[in-house]
């Protein structure tokens, strides 16, 4: 699987720099709902929730902020490689365009980044999924971020 990218813009590279935030966030907010997260970890989360909670009285899809981006991505479906557009992120997930015919439930790989730079291979579940006349959508929710950032994490505490 490889990422088809001739170059990146200096606002794709912010919106890489802010998606791994969101993934961190994702991540952190799992450890809390289990009971794992010492202090530091918890003043992370409390400044990550900033910048990606919405409005607390919401529930469902929209209860965190979206980011736009335009980010190409290389997939792993059960169903063969392909690639797609990541069109939009929060902490709760993502939005992919796809020529791929993916189902919901179904367990994926997406990744994105600079090719020979810095590369995120994330496990994401297709929470949903549907056809359009241009594309196929699939709303996706992390199940694992990379180990090296969980470890780059980690460290950073």
């Amino acid at each position: 699987m490889r990422l088809c990218i001739e170059s990146h813009s200096a606002e794709a590279s912010q919106q890489l720099r802010l998606l791994e935030l969101c993934f961190q966030y994702s991540f952190l907010s799992g450890r809390a709902h289990a009971g794992q997260l010492d202090r530091d970890h918890e003043e992370r989360l409390a400044n990550l929730r900033r910048l990606f909670e919405g409005d607390e009285s919401l529930t469902g899809r929209r209860r965190h902020h979206r980011y736009a981006a335009y980010l190409p991505v290389a997939l792993t479906t059960p169903k063969g490689e392909g690639h797609g557009i990541l069109l939009n992120f929060s902490g709760g997930g993502m939005l992919i365009a796809t020529h791929l015919g993916v189902e919901q439930g179904d367990e994926i790989q997406v990744l994105l980044g600079e090719p020979g730079k810095l590369e995120y291979l994330y496990t994401s579940s297709v929470i949903r999924a549907f056809s359009g006349r241009m594309f196929n959508g699939l709303a996706c929710q992390l199940v694992a971020p990379p180990l090296e950032l969980r470890a780059r994490w980690a460290d950073s505490n």
